[in-house]
């Protein structure tokens, strides 16, 4: 019997970045076909990360090993990185038996191998002209713009409906689960949990940021409870009836140092965001995504205290905003909660000043909303949620938003997750801003 033979597709993501795509038997007839594919891939002077996509291979041999070893060697020369992804258990199992496993990084997907080689080249990018980066200085930060890679156009996924949650008229039908690698930075409305009625009750404010999934059940013990999935799996899904994804990456970084004592607001540190979007970005909507790390001088936080679901709609048929609603639905912090800590935030902002003919209204009104401890006379729209940790040191030169990420779910002491009210301060942030280009349903 003859087998197919061995077929390798090459896809170039940027000039730094190479997917190869390998289907069939990686054997010894195989690999000549595969070493030809990867000297091809590696031949680009300014090739910097190579990611191999072994979903389609089922066998694996010595002397594909062989090959991918000399082409980690080729991308290594240049500071390069060589990266695997969806390799499957039998693989998976020859290359750690050889020895390779600490030298070969595998990853469960495509979207998290490109994620490590995006932040790779940027490291490399950044380290090598650190001094050269754009500068802002204004009364209240010093700002580094740390720009981005080749990515998708900045969109914003929307699941369900914010009118919805005010009006508390979620139903069965609208609870949709999601894989944790669909939902990367997040904000909205969920629960982890099995069995319906076990989470159905008690959804509540929720994030992810980095993969991992942190929600605040409304069962009355205001008490945060999270997820870290180290592997791709479809058997636990986070269900959420809203959520607003940032998807495409970021378009640049920024790094933010506050110049007052007491840090720099987050409705500040938007406003400077819009402030020089409309001057030096001709990609600008008015619509910003945002998620980093960031130094907390204070958190102010909010949350909803009941699941926004039909069974437990406000008598009187008005939103959970109403004044005669708002002390049952809302807990909301009139002094700060938490007081110089470590967190992680993720959101979105609307530039009431901006032209906004680019997006469609109904979209827009699918994801942002007047919050009352929030809006009053600002000439924006914020939703934000964030995760506390204890403090942790502070990276001097970050480079990575998904390395900064990991290293404070990895390292901090988790506190709390709550919605982020606008008062709440930093004190310096990295933080990934994607200039949205489109608003739609997810």
């Amino acid at each position: 019997m003859t087998t197919r033979p061995l077929q390798c597709t090459s896809a170039h993501v940027s000039p730094a970045i190479t997917v190869l795509t390998v289907q069939g038997r990686l054997d010894a007839f195989g690999a000549k076909a595969f070493a030809e594919a990867c000297e091809a891939a590696t031949r680009s002077a300014s090739l910097r990360a190579l990611v191999v996509n072994l979903d389609g291979v089922t066998y694996l041999s010595s002397a594909a090993l062989r090959v991918l070893t000399l082409a980690l060697k080729s991308v290594g020369a240049r500071a390069g990185q060589l990266t695997l992804c969806h390799v499957q258990d039998y693989c998976r199992g020859v290359i750690e038996i050889a020895g390779l496993g600490a030298h070969l990084p595998i990853f469960p997907d495509q979207t998290a191998a490109l994620a490590q080689a995006r932040g790779h080249v940027q490291h490399l990018a950044v380290n090598q002209g650190w001094g050269q980066l754009e500068q802002w200085d204004t009364p209240n930060a010093a700002i580094r713009v740390i720009p981005g890679l080749d990515r998708a156009r900045g969109v914003v996924e929307i699941i369900g409906d914010i009118q919805d949650v005010l009006r508390a008229n979620m139903t069965e039908a609208q609870v949709s689960s999601k894989a944790f690698s669909e939902t990367e930075y997040s904000i909205g409305c969920g629960a982890l949990g099995d069995q319906f009625e076990d989470y159905y009750p008690i959804m509540g404010e929720m994030i992810t940021i980095g993969g991992t999934m942190v929600w605040l059940p409304t069962d009355g013990h205001d008490t945060p409870d999270f997820l870290i999935p180290k592997n791709a799996s479809r058997a636990v899904t986070l269900r959420t009836c809203f959520n607003a994804s940032l998807t495409g990456g970021f378009d640049e970084c920024l790094l933010v140092e506050a110049k007052a004592p007491e840090g720099l607001a987050i409705d500040q540190l938007y406003r400077l965001v819009f402030e020089s979007a409309r001057a030096r970005r001709p990609d600008y909507r008015g619509v910003i995504g945002l998620a980093g790390r960031a130094e907390f001088a204070t958190v102010l936080g909010a949350g909803i205290r009941k699941s926004p679901i039909r069974r437990f709609q406000p008598a009187n048929g008005q939103t959970i905003l109403h004044p005669s609603n708002i002390t049952d639905w809302f807990a909301g912090d009139r002094e700060p909660r938490w007081r110089n800590v470590t967190g992680l935030l993720c959101g979105l902002g609307i530039d009431l000043q901006a032209d906004l003919s680019a997006f469609d209204p109904a979209m827009v009104d699918l994801a942002f909303y007047r919050h009352p401890d929030n809006t009053a006379g600002k000439p924006h729209l914020l939703h934000n949620h964030a995760v506390v940790f204890t403090a942790l040191p502070w990276t001097e030169r970050p480079v990575d938003l998904g390395t900064e990420v990991m290293k404070v779910v990895d390292q901090g002491d988790f506190c709390d997750m709550r919605h982020l009210l606008d008062q709440s301060r930093i004190q310096r942030a990295f933080v990934g801003i994607s200039y949205t280009q489109e608003i739609r349903r997810g």
